[in-house]
């Protein structure tokens, strides 16, 4: 019972300012039995500045936050945040994914989407819908677990038990408008709960969502931390492995930048910072060890790291910009290693460019995960272009292009000398003449 998740697509549409479907491949069309990640583990997303790359990673956490996240669309924090987020053209956003929980025996497919609308009391979801495919072949087709519809719970395959189905649409009245299907199985879901038909389907959609982590260069990821650890709490069932997912899952989301640690979980946090400490000293191998700094704050920590170099200590804050982008893809990393689906923005910016590609690499090699980043570095095509659908090019039309090999072309002239339809790059150094050499 669920050993792997990963997502094959997405389709989104109505983030910042992507104002048209935007599709991407983690995984060849055909699903079968034979399904197999490897080669698939990878993709790095090329393109202009103001392109949408930033927009794209955005859509995984917005989606994400609403399914796991009961209190997401009804803060009005989150509310103004949306504001900023959602295509102030369409004020609607879009979503839909394919992904696929593999067992020791067999894989099962599901597709999820929702659609977040906006009305004068503000952002609403219009619809949500989890569908399973009979069958892991691309021709069979989808059978629907359940559908949302306008705040109304109209489906939910529950075997012609209809008290059931009454049960969650009396459950779900004046909800649904503002919190995920899910959310409302989740606050149900007890001990005594069976985890079969539509429980394990949810159960999985739950799981998948979980896999993802999103970085965009922000660090308080609090809320989703308590929910996990709600989760973690909450959950028991008679598979070890579903416990030791949330677990890990969960200890993968404990920041190595976060302030407060709970205190159960500060052993598990301990560890983690040895382990960082060994990675830097990869990259700066003069330092010695990072030291925490503690402070009991009730049912936390409140940790501080310093970065010791035996003469002298460095406090987190102060290191150099490198450092720190270091320590905080840390847990992405980490992450994508041990199964997680991990979106990064940027992951290029301020790395050095052979540390990033000896830390692709060992994803590729070793990882047990999925990695997504948007880039502009040009370096690292030369490692991924032996890879599956591992290099997109989204161009200024908002049009998702997959680097196909053609001939003895490299990926890196072909984007550079302008051949990817719709990114041109036809600035020349001499067009920046008469805008520096003009006299002040």
């Amino acid at each position: 019972m669920f050993d792997k998740i990963y997502i094959l697509n997405a389709k989104l549409n109505g983030v910042k300012n992507i104002d048209k479907s935007i599709e991407l491949a983690f995984y060849k069309q055909t699903v079968d039995k034979s399904f197999d990640i490897t080669n698939y583990r990878v993709k790095a997303v090329f393109g202009e500045n103001g392109c949408g790359k930033t927009a794209l990673i955005s859509a995984f956490s917005i989606v994400r936050d609403i399914v796991l996240d009961a209190r997401y669309l009804s803060d009005s924090n989150k509310q103004s945040l949306l504001e900023e987020l959602i295509n102030k053209k369409e004020k609607k956003f879009k979503f839909s994914c394919d992904y696929i929980v593999c067992e020791k025996d067999d894989n099962h497919v599901y597709r999820y989407s929702i659609e977040v609308n906006h009305d004068d009391s503000g952002f609403y979801i219009e619809n949500e819908q989890l569908s399973r495919k009979n069958g892991n072949y691309s021709n069979n087709s989808f059978k629907e677990v359940f559908n949302v519809n306008n705040g109304e719970l109209e489906y939910l395959d529950v075997d012609n038990n209809s008290g059931v189905l009454d049960y969650y649409q009396k459950k779900s009245i004046n909800l649904l408008k503002y919190h995920s299907f899910v959310s409302i199985f989740l606050a149900d879901l007890s001990d005594e709960k069976q985890i079969k038909g539509y429980a394990y389907d949810l159960f999985g959609l739950l799981l998948f969502f979980i896999s993802i982590n999103v970085y965009i260069g922000e660090s308080d990821k609090h809320d989703i931390y308590m929910l996990y650890n709600e989760l973690n709490n909450k959950v028991h069932v008679n598979d070890k492995n579903v416990s030791l997912y949330i677990s890990d899952m969960l200890n993968r989301i404990t920041s190595t930048g976060d302030d407060k640690v709970k205190s159960e979980l500060f052993e598990k946090y301990k560890k983690k910072i040895e382990r960082l400490s060994r990675f830097i000293r990869l990259f700066k191998s003069d330092l010695q060890n990072i030291d925490i700094k503690v402070e009991e704050d009730a049912d936390y920590y409140k940790c501080r790291l310093k970065f010791n170099y035996g003469k002298y200590v460095v406090d987190r804050e102060f290191e150099s910009t490198g450092i720190k982008k270091l320590i905080s893809i840390f847990d992405a990393i980490d992450s994508a290693c041990h199964g997680g689906i991990v979106f990064i923005d940027e992951l290029d910016a301020n790395i050095n460019a052979i540390y990033l590609e000896k830390i692709i690499e060992y994803i590729i090699i070793y990882g047990d995960g999925q990695l997504c980043f948007s880039t502009h570095g040009l370096e690292i095509m030369d490692l991924l272009k032996t890879e599956k659908l591992a290099i997109d090019f989204l161009t200024n039309d908002k049009e998702v292009v997959h680097w196909v090999a053609k001939g003895n072309n490299s990926p890196i002239n072909y984007y550079k000398k302008g051949f990817v339809k719709g990114i041109p790059y036809n600035i020349d150094s001499v067009d920046l003449l008469d805008i520096f050499m003009e006299k002040k």
